[in-house]
């Protein structure tokens, strides 16, 4: 089963771009939105990520994690897929 995921990369001030959030699906797929227009980068991070989200018209629930590099990644939750997930308490 595949899962539908979508990376956001944090982008900083260049010469000539305002710092912004990049989300990507693959390598010719992507949407950025300008850091300045929302209140923390995390807000940025997921008007990015929706914004993909809606222009593939892709539906459901999506979970946020971190990677170790700090890249955001939302992949897609899926109820009925009982053999890729797990719960540790």
């Amino acid at each position: 089963m595949s899962h539908k995921a979508i990376l956001v990369k944090y982008l900083p001030v260049t010469n000539h771009k305002p710092a912004r959030m990049k989300a990507v699906v693959n390598s010719r797929l992507s949407f950025s939105v300008s850091v300045a227009g929302y209140s923390c980068d995390e807000e940025a991070a997921l008007a990015a990520a929706k914004a993909i989200a809606e222009s593939l018209c892709w539906r459901g629930k999506y979970i946020k994690g971190t990677l170790p590099n700090g890249d955001t990644v939302f992949v897609e939750e899926d109820t009925l897929d009982t053999f890729s997930r797990f719960t540790l308490r």
